[in-house]
């Protein structure tokens, strides 16, 4: 239903694991720090910076045609081991009302035996949310991203967006050689009437540049603007009413346009002081076209369609956690020259182990078909990844970590040229972590 929600699973787990939330800042935990800042929460004042420097030996066995050297033939695989290092940055600040997180990341693979160096990716990002009085609140985030993959995106996140969070350039995901700048700026102002409504306006801009002019490669360009209000019946429920306009540009002649409307709630229940759980839900009609100066009845097809979103978050013990999404709805990916109709369902599991040791495990699976089209071609996809990782110190841990991505398009899917319609990757990670507390104030 969103453009804009290409938060991958990947990055909910790597959030989980380092103690840090998915906007930058790190959440308090019932067991003492041992990695990490574990001990900051979200309303500390003051500002820190601390780097994150990632190590480690890897295998994968479809490594893409782009790593040996053959990008006239993307769809030939290879199996292989590399070394990876990727090195982060996260600047959190706290001045006055105002939160505000800029961050930026690198992933750079060695693959020994081919004798290639390769960056799969950078992305920086740098976003506020502050309180002007105490009705009125802005957010506002911008991301760039260098060489993203895209076909991860019809996964559905399982984190909510904050201030800071990058667009990921999801390497492990990536399943073709082609390199492109992505930019994705949100911004929100929410007003408070009465001591039982609030209003969200919220707009969002997108855009993708493909270097080069490779056949089957679109520019993407995606506006997103709406409204929500919310109403508490309770100390407990919300209810909510909205409405949002989408439009994209997928080349010059071809302008797909989707109006959705949705009617909702949200719910969270303190189980205990240290437990709660919170959950919504929203369902609504959402009405779509495309839109093409060639007039073709194909592409000018009025589609109506019900989507919906739920979301759930629950403690399930003082040290673990787990979250869940579901989402039905139209999603816009730049390989893909069409909107995609998907249903998306996503998890994530975290926890402890012991005291020095924590586990995390996400999850996804999303099927669908290419929307706005005579008969429509399907497609599903999952993905998994498990990762362990036990602290030394506070400064330094070892990880181990699987990873597994699998998807089947139609033969008549319209991908890019060289992008394979059956893809199964299998890979594993095990390296070192160290944590630079590089200032605090």
């Amino acid at each position: 239903m969103k453009i804009f929600h290409h938060k991958t699973v990947g990055v909910a787990l790597c959030a989980c694991l380092c103690g840090s939330a998915a906007n930058g800042q790190t959440v308090a935990k019932p067991y003492p720090a041992v990695f990490g800042a574990a001990t900051r929460t979200s309303t500390s004042k003051g500002a820190t910076i601390d780097i994150t420097v990632e190590a480690a030996d890897a295998y994968d066995d479809n490594l893409q045609a782009d790593v040996a050297g053959s990008p006239e033939n993307t769809l030939v695989q290879a199996s292989g081991y590399y070394t990876s290092l990727a090195p982060s940055v996260v600047i959190d600040a706290h001045p006055g009302r105002a939160h505000i997180v800029a961050s930026g990341a690198s992933n750079v693979r060695y693959y020994g035996d081919l004798q290639k160096l390769l960056v799969t990716g950078h992305s920086v990002a740098f976003g506020i949310d502050t309180e002007l009085d105490r009705k009125t609140r802005i957010f506002a985030n911008q991301a760039v991203s260098y060489a993203p993959a895209y076909l991860h995106g019809l996964f559905a996140p399982v984190t909510t967006a904050g201030p800071g969070t990058p667009i990921d350039p999801a390497s492990d995901y990536a399943v073709d050689s082609g390199r492109s700048l992505t930019y994705a700026t949100t911004a929100n102002l929410t007003r408070a009437f009465g001591e039982r409504m609030d209003v969200t306006a919220e707009a969002a801009y997108r855009r993708s540049d493909f270097n080069g002019s490779a056949p089957g490669y679109l520019n993407l360009r995606g506006y997103e603007a709406g409204s929500v209000m919310r109403y508490t019946m309770n100390r407990n429920l919300k209810l909510r009413f909205g409405y949002t306009y989408h439009y994209t540009e997928y080349a010059s002649d071809y302008h797909p346009q989707e109006n959705n409307f949705d009617i909702g709630f949200e719910y969270s229940r303190p189980l205990s002081a240290l437990r709660r759980t919170t959950f919504a839900f929203s369902l609504g009609p959402a009405i779509a076209s495309g839109v093409s100066p060639n007039r073709t009845a194909l592409e000018n097809d009025r589609q109506y369609r019900i989507g919906g979103d739920f979301s759930v978050n629950h403690q399930l013990t003082r040290t673990w956690s787990v979250r869940g999404s579901m989402r039905r709805g139209l999603t816009y990916v730049e390989n893909v020259s069409r909107p995609i109709l998907a249903n998306a369902a996503s998890v994530g599991v975290q926890g402890y182990l012991s005291r020095r040791a924590d586990l995390a495990f996400t999850g996804g699976y999303t099927t669908g078909e290419l929307a706005l089209a005579g008969t429509p071609p399907p497609f599903s996809t999952y993905t998994g990844v498990a990762r362990l990782r036990y602290a030394f110190a506070r400064h330094l841990a070892v990880f181990g970590e699987y990873f597994y991505y699998y998807y089947q398009f139609n033969s008549a899917f319209p991908l890019p040229p060289g992008v394979a319609s059956t893809l199964t990757r299998n890979g594993a990670r095990a390296g070192v972590t160290l944590w630079i507390p590089a200032g605090r104030k």
